[in-house]
């Protein structure tokens, strides 16, 4: 199971390999808000991209590292990817998608912060 564990490093995927890094990707994994790429919540609609820290590849060679759900659209819709990247990306794809406005999404190396929520007019949960 270790060997399908990552973290990152300044936004990129790489693999848990020492000890502190397991030990990393453990207080990843049980720490939901920590692994949080981008979430847009609009009224009931929700879109949440997440950092999965299990590749959830069949080959674990760490192309499934990074997940878009949406909750509460005319039907739940997923993706999966392989860097921070793509799945800001995807996240924007959906949105446009649904019709959402487009905005500036975080740099890929970022996690969204309070004063973004006003700028980009999104309403992020980072409770």
């Amino acid at each position: 199971m270790y060997e399908n564990l990552w973290i990152e490093r300044d936004g990129e995927p790489v693999r848990a390999r020492t000890p502190e890094e397991i030990r990393e990707a453990q207080g990843l994994f049980a720490d939901g808000d920590a692994r949080i790429v981008w979430k847009t919540k609009r009224g009931d609609i929700e879109v949440s991209t997440v950092f999965l820290v299990l590749d959830h590849s069949p080959l674990g060679d760490g192309s499934r590292l990074y997940e878009t759900m949406t909750f509460g659209w005319h039907y739940e819709y997923q993706r999966r990817y392989a860097t921070r990247r793509e799945a800001i990306a995807g996240h924007k794809d959906i949105l446009r998608e649904m019709r959402i406005e487009d905005y500036p999404p975080p740099q890929p190396w970022e996690k969204p912060v309070e004063q973004d929520i006003d700028r980009m007019g999104l309403l992020f949960d980072v409770e």
